[in-house]
């Protein structure tokens, strides 16, 4: 077993290294260089989001929009401080830490706990995933997003909503979506971090300028027709917008008009009621918590307005629990483990194999892991009891 372990981690670390020998020219590519623009646009008295630049600056240098939050640029602009060979570097370095951290915290949570063997094969797992991967190659804040909305379920889980609420807020602040992350709380009955988080919520918008936001809002939402009808993203939204084009013989339409709006929030609060049904009845023990979690990041994934594929790392907290009760022996539904299974094997084929991008593959395996994931919690919450009380009233994890 340990040899099988150290084998599948020095694969995976090997991978992650000639990944990262490859990429090692991009930190003057998109999208990290967009990132260090912004970083060090803002703390020199530039305004990312309506920028003007003195005559003297390089055409080169100019870039005229910025479609991440305030809060983002801001709380990252310190690493605009560093060389931009440095800033890139530590940049990874931030988001493969993160990604092993999230990992121990989850695993941390499960009763009993697994071995120190079954930790490093998850990680190793983890890295093996493409999209971990891709998202290197982007350069982008997902496993950082991830480790950030795994504290706040974990604060939750141990009893201090304070904290919990604060991290929900500065994930939110950061990206917006993770703010579905309080369906959550809310259908689970916890309704404290909810409130805390909307008062963090408020003051970073407070802290960081509200009229920043205004012109974020305005001006930093992508409005390129590629964005929306590109196949690798995975949002509602963009995929039924897509959808029209093509019915419309490729000729764009409005990306907000009526029928895309009307349509994808009809699909969004089917989405969301899904998921609300099946975590009012889940079970309070950690591991169907665990489920719950993951399965309100798929929502997420799903009903915000722009996704894309290299966010799919959010769906591994589902991934980590319904192996817990594959291995254990609990799974109530072979079908929805299977098609979680499909799901997963969606993403990898499509990732190497170009040409299913093209038929929106990686929203329709995100679609069907959303399925099977309520499918999984559903199984649970109606064939076992709450097995062990909510951990915010245990004393101890």
């Amino acid at each position: 077993m340990r040899v099988a372990v150290m084998a599948l981690a020095i694969v995976s670390i090997a991978l992650a290294a000639s990944t990262l020998y490859k990429n090692r020219g991009r930190m003057v590519r998109s999208d990290f260089c967009l990132f260090y623009s912004w970083w060090n646009e803002y703390p020199a008295g530039i305004d990312p989001w309506h920028p003007v630049f003195p005559p003297s600056t390089p055409l080169t240098q100019r870039v005229n929009y910025c479609d991440y939050t305030p809060a983002a640029v801001i709380l990252l602009s310190p690493l605009g401080r560093l060389e931009v060979n440095r800033a890139y570097w530590t940049w990874l370095g931030i988001q493969i830490g993160s990604l092993v951290l999230t990992i121990l915290m989850l695993t941390r949570q499960i009763r009993p706990p697994p071995s120190a063997d079954t930790v490093v094969a998850i990680v190793a797992l983890a890295m093996l995933f493409p999209e971990f991967h891709a998202t290197l190659y982007e350069a982008q804040p997902t496993m950082l997003l991830l480790l950030i909305l795994t504290a706040a379920w974990v604060f939750e889980r141990s009893g201090h909503p304070v904290a919990a609420g604060l991290t929900l807020a500065l994930a939110a602040l950061f990206k917006i979506y993770p703010a579905t992350l309080g369906g959550l709380f809310l259908f689970r009955r916890r309704f404290q971090p909810i409130a805390w988080a909307a008062v963090f919520t408020i003051l970073g918008i407070v802290a960081t300028g509200p009229g920043r936001w205004r012109e974020f809002l305005s001006i930093g939402v992508p409005l390129n027709i590629h964005h929306w009808i590109d196949p690798r993203a995975i949002a509602i939204l963009s995929n039924v917008y897509s959808a029209i084009v093509k019915i419309h013989g490729g000729v764009p339409t409005a990306v907000f008009g009526p029928l895309n709006i009307g349509i994808t929030a009809t699909l969004d609060l089917a989405v969301i009621a899904g998921a609300a049904i099946v975590t009012l009845r889940a079970a309070e023990d950690r591991e169907t918590d665990g489920l719950c979690f993951g399965l309100w990041l798929a929502v997420a994934l799903l009903i915000s307005p722009l996704t894309w594929h290299h966010e799919l790392l959010l769906l591994m907290p589902l991934y980590i629990f319904a192996g817990v009760f594959a291995f254990r022996g609990g799974i109530d539904s072979p079908g929805g483990f299977g098609l979680l299974a499909i799901g997963l094997a969606g993403f990898v084929i499509t990732y190497f194999w170009g040409t299913l991008r093209e038929i929106h593959l990686y929203f329709i395996m995100t679609v069907a892991t959303y399925v099977a994931g309520c499918i999984l919690v559903a199984t649970r919450g109606s064939t076992r009891g709450a097995v062990e009380a909510p951990s915010h009233a245990a004393s101890s994890l």
